[in-house]
């Protein structure tokens, strides 16, 4: 009954900012490996990437790299770092969405210290890439000198760490940044609109901060490895959120699975596309990805 009520307009539109979504998301992650891939490659394996979590979770940071590797020029592990540098920022973001709704929503005040300890984190993280890659010279002859000693350092792990500090080059870039989080920023905005549109169709009044609440309860809840697709964990999260402000669990466990099941559609379709468009293998990425 719940899901039946949500009119067709507010799955339509559903549909079209989850594609716009990729869309920023894309833009973000380009700007942060300094723009040396076109915006349709970045949308396309952002897509792809969002496939391959509908079937092994958090594969898909994973494969993006991979995918990154096979179809462009660039190393792996320099869309690796560009992809550790994104995560940080979103879960930086939620955190901080998180902690500035908490006083609206006391019921879940238990929550205050895990996101604060989350966001301090990763912003310490975020510090330590940042002088790495500002320290770039001092960090290259530190694994060099350890290299002379070790044969593995030398031939595996010393070429690939280049690799990362030439990704985490951006951290220098100013105005690389700003643009990048700048489009995240956009991206995240997207899906808290979307939530807030599909939430007013079952409660017409529901204040704005509920959806950036709800959203960031969501974000830290699938941030960790779940089922595929985030199945059950997706729908669990959505309902607690929900529940703190007294939506009924059937109406909010409706908008759930509608949002739910329109993402792994849109992730599922446009992902499936962008592996025709650039001819690559969903078989031997998985083959990759296990390796």
């Amino acid at each position: 009954q719940a899901i039946m009520g949500i009119e067709i307009e507010y799955i339509l539109l559903a549909c079209f900012l989850y594609v716009v979504s990729h869309i920023t998301r894309a833009a973000g992650w380009r700007s942060l490996l300094s723009n040396r891939i076109t915006l349709q490659e970045a949308f396309f394996i952002v897509s792809e990437g969002y496939f391959l979590n509908n079937i092994i979770p958090r594969s898909g940071e994973i494969g993006r790299a991979l995918l990154l590797g096979a179809t462009t020029n660039l190393n792996v592990m320099q869309g690796l770092s560009a992809i550790v540098i994104e995560r940080a920022f979103d879960l930086a973001i939620a955190a901080v969405m998180f902690l500035s709704t908490i006083p609206f929503a006391l019921a879940m005040n238990w929550l205050q210290p895990i996101a604060l300890t989350l966001l301090i984190v990763v912003l310490g993280g975020l510090l330590a890439m940042f002088f790495i890659a500002y320290k770039k010279d001092v960090a290259e002859i530190w694994l060099q000198n350890i290299s002379d000693r070790n044969q593995f350092v030398r031939k595996v792990v010393f070429p690939q760490f280049k690799a990362l500090l030439e990704g985490l080059q951006v951290l220098t870039n100013p105005i690389q940044i700003l643009v990048g989080i700048f489009w995240i920023i956009i991206s995240w905005s997207i899906w808290t609109v979307l939530f807030h549109w599909m939430v007013t169709s079952i409660v017409k009044d529901a204040p704005f901060w509920w959806a950036i609440f709800s959203q960031s309860i969501l974000a830290m809840g699938i941030a960790l490895p779940s089922a595929p697709a985030g199945l059950g964990v997706y729908e669990g999260m959505t309902v607690a959120a929900l529940s703190v402000f007294n939506v009924p669990r059937s109406s909010a466990l409706g908008v759930a699975l509608v949002l739910h099941v329109i993402q792994i559609l849109i992730t599922s379709t446009v992902g499936l596309i962008g592996f025709i468009v650039q001819g690559q293998s969903i078989g031997e990425i998985f083959k990759k990805i296990k390796a």
